[in-house]
């Protein structure tokens, strides 16, 4: 994986998180300039269960330049993200399997799937045999479209995009499928939708893919909508979007399932928008959360794989030991018995949030920038 060129094309919008710079790709390849966040006053509870800290899956997987859009096999053995290799051939579409607690050095998939024209954003399908992708080739119906490749016991075959009313003269991309296989999410920026980028869905008739239908304005904006993932069971659809309201331009927020609707979204807050959190893919028993972003300082590259662990239980927060935090840094380190709690000092406009993570869980509080906590 060495020697790939820094570009990520239209992986993910740049932004900047409260607890430190970020950078990542613009809409054109090129890094976007850092901008401030708002955040408003916030009140942090005592953590429920949710998502653990982020955590980075190591130089493996990521490199010195950008890797994003992973999408895991349901029994969490083999991932599949994207990746730049050269400037002849663009994005290319990458593979790890896990071999016990490792991850095997990537391995570039073949000519069925990649292609001089660029390749991006995989999903591979609950049953583990259809990789869904997206490319701006020639031999599809205009703009960007999904294409998919089926594994049979020769290998995968030649791709091929999906048929209308799928793709369209406009562009179609960042496709997900519900775990049962009948729903398929997908972007696009075909008229009726309410502005920029929308979220889609098609239902399985038979064989076939039906007409898309739009998500609806309680999932839709005016702003940029990027992905959109089923959980396991059905009962929660995270989406990534650029709705106000959040840590940033691009943030993960969820919505319940509200019979045969979704509610309005909500953010998802810290820890997962700590991070860039973009274009997530999840275990088939829904307690392993993939998802691409960076911070700049950390990780390998702009741009990293990251997987979060499902907490099951609400944690405490921290009683010892106190510890004296100024506004003037952004990390700092303190240990509980037989365990090291990181913290970050996110400001805000009420004071501050100090949140940080442990082996039993997470812990959030909040307090004047200058305070003992």
């Amino acid at each position: 994986m060495n020697g790939r060129v820094a570009l990520c094309l239209v992986c993910l919008i740049g932004l900047w998180r409260p607890a430190g710079p970020v950078r990542a790709c613009g809409r054109n390849g090129e890094p976007e300039p850092m901008q401030p966040a708002t955040i408003g006053p916030q009140v942090i509870e005592p953590a429920a269960p949710g998502w653990g800290w982020p955590i980075n899956l190591g130089p493996a997987i990521n490199s010195e330049l950008d890797d994003c859009r992973p999408s895991i096999t349901p029994g969490g053995d083999t991932l599949y993200f994207q990746a730049e290799f050269d400037s002849l051939t663009g994005i290319d579409i990458w593979m790890s399997i896990r071999e016990g607690s490792e991850w095997s050095s990537p391995l570039k998939l073949g000519p069925e799937i990649n292609t001089v024209y660029g390749e991006s954003k995989p999903y591979i399908s609950p049953d583990g045999r259809t990789l869904y992708f997206v490319s701006s080739r020639p031999s599809g119906h205009g703009g960007m479209d999904i294409y998919a490749s089926v594994r049979g016991d020769s290998g995968w075959s030649q791709s091929f995009p999906l048929d209308p009313p799928i793709n369209t003269p406009y562009d179609e991309g960042a496709v997900s499928l519900s775990f049962d296989g009948k729903r398929l999410y997908f972007q696009s920026n075909r008229p009726g939708g309410y502005g920029n980028y929308d979220l889609w869905v098609s239902r399985k008739i038979g064989n076939d893919w039906g007409p898309p239908v739009n998500l609806g304005p309680r999932i839709n904006t005016s702003s940029l909508e990027w992905f959109a993932l089923e959980e396991p069971d059905s009962s929660r659809l995270y989406i990534t979007q650029e709705r106000p309201g959040g840590y940033g331009n691009l943030d993960l927020w969820y919505a319940e399932r509200d019979g045969d609707s979704w509610s309005l979204p909500t953010n998802a807050g810290l820890p997962l928008n700590y991070y860039v959190s973009c274009a997530p893919t999840m275990t088939a028993d829904g307690r392993t959360l993939y998802f691409g972003g960076g911070r700049l300082g950390e990780g390998y590259g702009a741009l990293d794989i990251w997987m979060s662990i499902y907490n099951e239980m609400a944690t405490d927060t921290l009683s010892r030991p106190r510890r004296s935090v100024t506004s003037g840094g952004w990390e700092k380190t303190a240990d509980l018995p037989g365990a090291e709690v990181v913290f970050s000092l996110v400001e805000n406009d009420s004071g501050a949030i100090l949140a940080g993570t442990y082996p039993g869980g997470r812990i959030y509080r909040t307090g004047d920038g200058g305070e003992t906590w």
